[in-house]
C-alpha cells in the first residue's frame, strides 16, 4: 500500500499559494492596477496556479517526506463528487460505491476538517460554483446585489438552522463507520479547527466518543498550555497565512480582505507534524 488519500477543503487543495508565488501577484505595477479581489479570483485561475498548489501544499510535502504517492481528491477527479467537508466527500464516494476502488493501494486517508460549511446536494451538487460554502462566503453571497431574493433566503435559512454540535457529531459518526467498513486503511482526522468540547472524550446525548476519536486524531504537538490549540490558531499567531506575507496584502494595494489560507511556511509546518505523527504510528506497527 503506497498511497495517501487526502480529502478536505481549500487548504488541502493549496488555495492561496498562487498569491504568494505567481509573478503577477509579486509585480508592483500589476497589483496597483488590479489589486486582489477575493473571492473572484476563481474565474481567472489557471493551470499555472495548480502547478504551484501541487508543489507547495502540505499534502504533497507529506507524501514527499514519507515516500508515498499523493491522491488528493481536491484536484477534481471527474468521477468524484465533493461533499460539504472532508468526511462527507469520502462518505459520498462510499454511497456511490466508488470508495473501494479509490482506496486501492491507499494506506491512509487524511481528512482536513475545518470550519462548518454549507453544502446541499440539491444546490451545491448541481452547481458547485454558484453557491458559497464558508461563513464568510455566505455573508458576501447574501450582501451581493446580484444574488436573488430566493437564493438569499436559502442562505439565511441555513445560517439560522445550522447546529455546529450536530454538524461535527454527524461527521464523527460517519468517520467511525468508514473506519469500521474499510479496516485495511487507516482514517486520520487533521484538526484544522477545534471540535466542540461536548463531542471529545465524553458521552453526549447517547453518543460515545471516549478515546476512539483521539486514536484517529493527528497529534500536532499542541499542548493544553499552548496559546494556540488548533492549526488555524497556530498559523494565525505565527503569521503563517497568505495574507500575512504575500505582497498583495502588505503594500499600498487594494484588496477585498486578507487571505486566511496557510502560506508556504504554514504548509511546511503542517506537513512536518503530520509526517512525524505517521512515522510514530508506523514505528508501533
Amino acid at each position: 500500500m503506497n498511497k495517501i488519500l487526502f480529502s478536505g477543503s481549500s487548504n488541502t487543495l493549496g488555495l492561496g499559494l498562487e498569491l504568494e508565488f505567481r509573478p503577477r501577484y509579486n509585480n508592483h505595477e500589476w497589483l496597483l492596477e488590479n489589486g486582489i479581489n477575493l473571492p473572484d479570483l476563481t474565474n481567472i485561475r489557471s493551470t499555472k496556479d495548480k502547478v504551484i498548489w501541487k508543489k507547495y501544499r502540505w499534502s504533497s510535502l507529506v507524501c514527499e517526506g514519507l515516500g508515498y504517492e499523493e491522491f488528493n481528491i481536491m484536484d477534481g477527479k471527474g468521477y468524484i463528487s465533493r461533499g460539504g467537508n472532508a468526511v462527507e466527500t469520502v462518505w459520498l464516494l462510499n454511497e456511490e460505491e466508488k470508495l473501494l476502488n479509490c482506496l486501492d493501494d491507499v494506506k491512509y486517508v487524511i481528512l482536513e476538517m475545518g470550519q462548518v460549511r454549507w453544502w446541499n446536494k440539491n444546490l451545491h451538487g448541481e452547481n458547485e460554483k454558484k453557491y458559497p460554502n464558508t461563513i464568510t462566503e455566505i455573508l458576501n453571497f447574501i450582501e451581493n446585489p446580484k444574488t436573488s431574493i430566493d437564493e438569499r433566503i436559502k442562505a439565511i435559512n441555513w445560517l439560522s438552522e445550522v447546529d455546529v454540535k450536530v454538524y461535527f457529531e454527524t461527521a464523527i459518526k460517519k468517520l467511525f463507520e468508514l473506519q469500521s467498513k474499510y479496516k485495511d486503511t487507516k482514517f486520520l482526522w487533521l484538526p484544522w479547527i477545534s471540535i466542540p468540547s461536548p463531542l471529545f472524550g465524553v458521552n453526549s446525548d447517547n453518543f460515545t466518543v471516549d478515546n476512539e476519536l483521539e486514536n484517529c486524531m493527528i497529534d500536532m504537538g499542541i499542548k493544553p498550555s499552548d496559546e494556540h490549540q488548533t492549526i488555524q490558531e497556530y498559523i494565525t499567531i505565527n503569521k503563517m497565512r497568505v495574507g500575512d506575507t504575500a505582497m498583495g496584502f502588505n503594500g499600498d494595494y487594494k484588496y477585498t480582505y486578507r487571505d486566511e489560507h496557510a502560506n508556504s511556511d504554514g504548509h511546511k509546518w503542517i506537513a512536518s507534524r503530520v509526517i512525524n505523527y505517521i512515522k510514530r504510528i508506523e514505528t508501533k506497527i
